[in-house]
């Protein structure tokens, strides 16, 4: 005789412990934040299906992901910030923010000093703090708990990792720039050190394929750039595909802003 598969619910389960303070606990929020971040981002690059049910196709805008998933990643580095100082199943309050404290003061002196030279928005102000907070943390428990297993600090380094990811998407919403202006065809100007020339327009066999010509001269080196604007068949929504250079300390992004097929094929382009 063959014995029945056990059904979920006979399945012997380890209890969450409730306890705000315990590590099990953190790991549960982390989890949800992580998820609900996910599920905002689903929304939004599905928003085309989901409008098209409803009427005519739509895309949502930069500022939906940055609206959404600011707050979200807020609350990831505070809980990442707590987390390596959590115990199983409980860890007294006043330990915890006694272990945590350095974190804090590493945290609030160095968002005042960003604060001083850079114009921040309260919620990124908050969101350097939570990460500095994460990264400061997560230090501490890589230097005390690792007692020379390097293997120790794989999920510190992790969460290390992650608390420098966000500052440096704050650091790139600081101190990126954009500078818009219009070219026809054999034309040039001048951005962040560099000559762009347009060339012209070339088409390919669908709207998807073809391309802007563009030259791009600096130090006397030479770079073809092919950034794409087109309208969708699928959303009959203008997509735009930019040229990326990438740097060690900076990245220029070439992007198309608008295409008129005229007498003298203007351009618009966003370098940022």
């Amino acid at each position: 005789a063959v014995a029945p598969s056990p059904s979920a619910r006979s399945i012997a389960g380890t209890p969450i412990p409730k306890a705000v303070s315990s590590r099990e606990f953190g790991l549960v929020t982390g989890i949800l934040l992580f998820c609900l971040a996910a599920g905002f981002v689903l929304i939004g690059t599905s928003s085309p299906i989901l409008t098209g049910l409803m009427g005519n196709p739509s895309n949502v805008t930069t500022s939906y992901y940055n609206q959404v998933t600011l707050p979200i990643g807020i609350f990831i580095a505070l809980v990442l910030g707590f987390s390596p100082f959590l115990m199983v199943e409980r860890t007294q309050w006043g330990e915890l923010f006694k272990t945590v404290f350095l974190s804090v003061i590493a945290a609030a002196i160095v968002t005042g000093g960003v604060i001083l030279f850079v114009s921040l928005e309260p919620l990124h102000a908050l969101l350097v703090f939570a990460s500095v907070m994460a990264l400061a943390s997560n230090g501490l428990a890589m230097w005390r708990f690792s007692q020379g297993r390097p293997l120790r600090m794989a999920g510190h380094l992790t969460h290390a990792g992650f608390a420098v990811l966000l500052l440096g998407v704050i650091a790139s919403a600081a101190y990126s720039g954009e500078e818009v202006f219009t070219l026809t065809s054999g034309e040039s100007a001048t951005a962040y050190g560099a000559e762009i020339q347009f060339i012209g327009a070339v088409r390919g066999e669908t709207p998807e394929k073809g391309h802007l010509d563009l030259r791009l001269i600096r130090d006397g080196d030479t770079t073809h750039a092919q950034p794409k604007l087109y309208v969708s068949d699928y959303t009959q929504q203008v997509m735009r595909t930019p040229y990326i250079e990438t740097g060690f300390l900076y990245d220029v992004y070439l992007a198309p802003l608008d295409h008129k097929a005229t007498e003298h094929r203007g351009h618009a382009i966003t370098l940022a």
